[in-house]
């Protein structure tokens, strides 16, 4: 099947947005990690950059993967994306 823009809808709901980008960002449970992260980096001073910039770059990729599964599947797009994929390679 071809991919279909016109499936998409592009209303987004603002409050609906942040939620989501919320959820994208904070989904892989990096909180644990940061404060002996904080404390083993040489310059402390950067970490504020660090953590936006990998925050930042998580929320681009999962994005781009969840379009991807989006494009592929349509409105069939399971919640957990792998669930869409034929059982030889799950």
């Amino acid at each position: 099947s071809a991919w279909s823009w016109a499936s998409l809808s592009l209303l987004v709901d603002p409050e609906d947005f942040l939620v989501s980008v919320g959820v994208i960002i904070f989904s892989y449970t990096s909180q644990i990690f940061l404060p002996p992260l904080e404390g083993s980096m040489e310059n402390r001073g950067h970490f504020e950059a660090m953590l936006g910039w990998t925050h930042g770059a998580a929320c681009v990729m999962k994005t781009m993967f969840s379009l991807l599964a989006v494009l592929t599947w349509g409105t069939e797009t399971s919640e957990v994306i792998t669930d869409n994929l034929p059982f030889n390679l799950r």
